[in-house]
């Protein structure tokens, strides 16, 4: 997007989160960083900041459309870490 489709078309949360997942492929994995880009993004189009939740929101939805998933590598750290507590709860850890 050159600067000219940035400034018409960022002006909703799902438009400003869209924008930052075509364009950071490492945001698509890491809520924090996607985040702050938002932040950035909204600070320079002077543009309210939305709740964290809603940034996160709007992710979980593309994602649940298929669209902007994270990287395989990701998806796998995720499933290793799910096993690890799924193990813990079974043994009564957590």
């Amino acid at each position: 997007m050159d600067k000219g489709e940035f400034t018409g078309h960022l002006r909703t949360v799902k438009s400003v989160v869209e924008h930052v997942l075509r364009t950071n492929k490492r945001s698509r994995g890491n809520d924090r960083l996607l985040i702050k880009e938002v932040e950035m993004i909204c600070r320079n189009q002077v543009l309210r900041m939305p709740a964290h939740e809603t940034i996160t929101r709007c992710r979980r939805k593309f994602n649940a459309d298929g669209r902007f998933l994270p990287e395989q590598k990701v998806l796998d750290q995720r499933r290793k870490r799910a096993g690890y507590m799924l193990d813990a709860s079974r043994k009564g850890i957590i």
